[in-house]
């Protein structure tokens, strides 16, 4: 397993990216109705922009969830007695297929910088329908406590979510945790091609810690991007 710092230290800044969410979520959504009454215009981009903060939450949702997605248990007489050949191939084969998940899921990186550049784009678009360069304008069209931590909202905006390098580092780094993970318990379970039943209780403990470590984490990013989700249909015109 990585150092436990590596992962502590990955683990707090998910965490600390959802905690920021959820704040700029709730801000958009309580200044759903002044939005509405005062600068109806702008609802569509303030929908827009949720989307892609949404569309990041999701990915980095999909990525933890490849170490969480544990569905095995062996019992304590599996260390000392073979596991069944039907037993072994089905974790194997959950094994391969988390591998070509993450595959997939490093693909979207090039995604994840088009998405900067649109909130980028998002973001001063609604700071100019505020009629003001200052910095967390396009938090003043939600009124009320909005306005007043607009700065605040606008850093937890775009030190991640608008910068490129920040974002797809730590997509990348988490990414980069799940495939550790994975080569982990191949590695445990048996050489390419020779998984050998004896291995299989090794290998489905250390997936299985992997999972309790980042279950929560998995759980809030999820949760998150559904909030996210219904606000946005509440922001539609």
């Amino acid at each position: 397993m990585p150092l436990v710092s590596e992962v502590t230290e990955l683990i707090r800044e998910l965490s600390d990216i959802i905690k920021n969410t959820r704040e700029i979520v709730k801000a958009v959504n309580d200044g759903r109705a002044y939005l509405k009454r005062n600068h109806p215009d702008a609802r569509d981009d303030m929908e827009k922009l949720l989307g892609q903060v949404e569309h990041t939450v999701r990915g980095l949702s999909e990525v933890t969830a490849v170490l969480c997605a544990f569905q095995f248990e062996f019992t304590a007489e599996s260390r000392y007695l073979q596991v069944s050949e039907g037993e072994l191939a089905r974790f194997n084969e959950h094994v391969i297929q988390q591998n070509k998940d993450i595959g997939d899921l490093r693909g979207r990186i090039r995604e994840l910088r088009s998405d900067c550049t649109s909130i980028r784009k998002l973001r001063d678009k609604l700071a100019s329908r505020a009629n003001s360069n200052e910095w967390g304008a396009m938090f003043w069209l939600l009124g009320g406590r909005a306005r007043k931590t607009a700065s605040d909202l606008a850093s937890k905006l775009s030190d991640f979510y608008a910068d490129d390098a920040i974002m797809i580092g730590i997509f990348e780094r988490t990414v980069e945790m799940a495939e550790d993970a994975l080569i982990e318990v191949s590695d445990l379970l048996g050489a390419p091609g020779a998984a050998h039943p004896f291995n299989a209780p090794k290998a489905a403990s250390a997936l299985k810690g992997y999972a309790l470590l980042f279950r929560q984490t998995n759980r809030d990013l999820a949760r998150l991007a559904d909030r996210m989700s219904d606000v946005r249909s509440k922001l539609k015109p």
